[in-house]
């Protein structure tokens, strides 16, 4: 596994990284937990919220770009809606964000044709298999990025949730309340 990626990971969960994965001249990694008392601690769930929008808004406007690829969106669109339930639903976020932008739509539509080109000859030969084909083979970084990208959403919202449930709350005393 990736050293960079294992010491992400760590960070998120607050499990203390491997001397031999931290970077040269780092004896701490900082973590969730280390924060606890800092003023960062209250903004997490936003922070975390924030990434969330981010991260769907970036995974409905690659999957409604590739739904509307010539030749092959019509069968990116029928094997999502067979296979994928999360694709088929940021791929209907993605046409109403194109809807509202046109310049988004055209966004999408450029990087899901980078992603997917060299998949087009393969994809309009067998239609039926288009999200076993793009979830399968890696064809370049950025089919990686985007397909690898599909659960980002989830659980960044999972992770808001937790943050927001464990954030720091004031602490009043018995006597200040009136009744």
């Amino acid at each position: 596994m990736d050293a960079e990626l294992v010491i992400g990971m760590t960070w998120l969960t607050g499990v203390s990284v491997p001397a031999n994965l931290l970077p040269p001249g780092r004896s701490v990694m900082w973590t969730v937990g280390s924060v606890e008392k800092s003023t960062m601690r209250k903004y997490l769930p936003l922070i975390l919220l924030l990434l969330f929008v981010l991260a769907t808004v970036w995974q409905c406007l690659f999957w409604a770009g590739a739904a509307s690829l010539p030749g092959i969106g019509s069968s990116v669109r029928r094997s999502a809606m067979r296979e994928a339930p999360l694709v088929a639903t940021y791929t209907f976020g993605g046409e109403l964000l194109g809807k509202v932008a046109p310049a988004l739509g055209d966004v999408g539509r450029s990087w899901a044709e980078v992603a997917l080109r060299p998949a087009a000859e393969r994809l309009e030969a067998d239609p039926g298999v288009a999200m076993d084909f793009i979830f399968g083979e890696s064809l370049n970084a950025t089919q990686r990025t985007a397909t690898r990208g599909v659960y980002l959403p989830p659980v960044l919202l999972l992770l808001a949730l937790v943050a927001w449930l464990r954030r720091p709350r004031q602490v009043r005393m018995m006597g200040s309340r009136r009744r």
